[in-house]
């Protein structure tokens, strides 16, 4: 058993960190108002159960779905293999949200009741040739269901948006411009943890 004690920043000092960064993408309230990050929790925010969940937000980036997760009583590990928006997720939580989210650079492994999957794929896929095991696997670790966002056609134009949406055979939640890049679709697919670890579930650490 730990104990940490955080301090939240006084209005004036959380604008100077602010100033201080250089690379904004989430949107915060406090922050800088570049992306559509509260646009896209309140789309999936009605449709799942929140407290006393476990969620992974995989490519966290800054947190701010990990946040709204954990706000909403889910326990929460956020995770992103870049280590300085981690380190960033990690002072935001101590000294602004004041929230319990645990920030990994590395997968935790594991089933969790809700992942969250968003604007992640076409950074180290950008014609999707694997989207379909990797929303597989997803499904695999999820007992609820996978929240997934995708550049809609992929980058490289190799596939329509029909095709797509059967590659993720889930539910289309919605369709909308990106405020930075690209026109995204948002969906919602069941899990089905269980099978694929021969019905063992890995809560997180």
């Amino acid at each position: 058993l730990s104990l940490e004690v955080c301090e939240r920043l006084s209005g004036e000092a959380i604008n100077q960190w602010v100033a201080d960064q250089k690379y904004w993408f989430q949107t915060f309230p406090w922050g800088p108002q570049r992306a559509d990050s509260r646009f896209i929790w309140g789309v999936v925010s009605e449709l799942a159960e929140w407290s006393g969940k476990t969620v992974l937000d995989i490519g966290c980036h800054y947190g701010y779905h990990s946040f709204a997760a954990s706000k909403a009583g889910a326990s929460v590990v956020g995770f992103d293999k870049d280590l300085r928006p981690v380190s960033t997720a990690q002072f935001i939580n101590d000294s602004i949200e004041m929230q319990d989210v645990r920030f990994a650079t590395a997968d935790p492994g594991g089933v969790f009741d809700t992942i969250l999957y968003f604007s992640v794929h076409h950074q180290f896929d950008e014609a999707y040739e694997g989207l379909a095991d990797k929303i597989s696997e997803l499904r695999a670790r999820a007992r609820d269901r996978v929240f997934v966002e995708l550049i809609v056609p992929d980058i490289k134009k190799t596939r329509t948006v029909e095709q797509i949406d059967a590659m993720v055979g889930g539910t289309p939640l919605l369709t909308y411009q990106h405020k930075v890049r690209h026109t995204r679709r948002i969906y919602s697919v069941n899990g089905r943890a269980g099978a694929a670890y021969g019905g063992v579930i890995k809560a997180p650490k």
